[in-house]
């Protein structure tokens, strides 16, 4: 594949730019990289505790061109959100996440 193709592509790579723009770039993994942006469907609700880190689950929704919506369930760490967050109403607000993606069986 020639250069300027590979550059065309990494230039209109959404997760890329995301990347290039954070002034965090650690929360980066060489090949685990993702970028969901929707709507908090779900209020933020506590789910676990590891160590001294709480964790909360959410849903969000996002719409595909086809009108079809996805509903993708999140888990994020009470360090990245502020106490003022947690205490407000989140549900229906636009969201753009950018981290990595982890999965897990909850049986």
């Amino acid at each position: 594949m020639s250069e300027k193709i590979n550059l065309a592509r990494r230039e209109n790579n959404v997760i890329t730019r995301k990347e290039e723009d954070s002034p965090n770039s650690k929360i980066f993994g060489k090949f685990n990289k993702v970028f969901v942006s929707g709507m908090i469907e779900t209020e933020l609700e506590y789910d676990f505790q590891f160590r001294w880190e709480k964790f909360y689950r959410t849903t969000i929704a996002i719409t595909r061109y086809s009108g079809t919506v996805d509903l993708i369930p999140l888990v994020i760490s009470d360090m990245l959100i502020s106490q003022d967050t947690l205490k407000e109403s989140l549900k229906g607000k636009w969201v753009e996440i950018t981290g990595q993606f982890r999965s897990y069986c909850k049986c």
